[in-house]
């Protein structure tokens, strides 16, 4: 209680208010009341279901990433902010798959999809857990454990044989260096001279970590 006008209280979480759209009703202890209808509206936290891609590269250029999921939250000119794990923290470029949020809130809604933007050098190359958390002062988090791989651009350090005749013969060409990526069966390509041709095979080759690619 502070004043005639103004009181406070607290709802703990332990008391698992189910997420909806609630009346108020405020009695003073002579038994007069007030109730205000549809006062009070509860969310759940959002949800986090899939990040696309899951596998990017931040060093040569800015990259653009979907959440998708549930309870994303836009309130008025608020979005959510994007956590990735090491405290690397981003504010959601747009919502998508939007419906208007029930309840007194007048500019607010929950949506599906969530667009963000990295620039250039970002994230440094590694593995990171990602979460969503809605904007005050509904601001909880997502708890699903979805994850970012983010790898180096690759580096090459010799080809053997560097010398060689394409008229008459045939060659296979190895090249030596790191960060030579097969995703899902698709190998690097190569260029030389205008043309590019596409790896037949990777050796030495360990999983990424933090994307669900093959």
């Amino acid at each position: 209680w502070t004043s005639r006008q103004s009181m406070t209280m607290q709802i703990d979480p332990a008391l698992a208010l189910p997420p909806g759209v609630y009346h108020l009703r405020l009695e003073n202890r002579n038994g007069n009341a007030t109730v205000m209808e549809d006062g009070l509206v509860a969310v759940p936290p959002p949800e986090l279901h899939t990040i696309e891609p899951d596998l990017i590269c931040t060093a040569q250029g800015p990259n653009t990433l979907i959440l998708s999921g549930e309870g994303f939250l836009r309130v008025g000119d608020q979005l959510p902010e994007v956590t990735f794990s090491g405290g690397h923290t981003f504010t959601a470029a747009s919502l998508d798959d939007c419906v208007p949020l029930p309840g007194p809130v007048a500019d607010a809604e929950r949506c599906d999809t969530l667009v963000l933007e990295l620039a250039t050098d970002d994230l440094a190359p590694g593995a990171y857990g990602v979460h969503v958390t809605n904007p005050m002062p509904a601001g909880c988090a997502s708890t699903e454990d979805v994850t970012l791989a983010v790898v180096p651009p690759p580096t090459l350090d010799m080809i053997d044989p560097d010398l060689i005749c394409t008229r008459q013969i045939e060659n296979t060409l190895t090249l030596t260096g790191a960060g030579f990526l097969n995703v899902e069966g698709t190998l690097p390509t190569v260029a030389i001279g205008g043309n590019d041709f596409t790896a037949t095979a990777l050796d030495d080759c360990t999983p990424v970590e933090g994307t669900l690619l093959d």
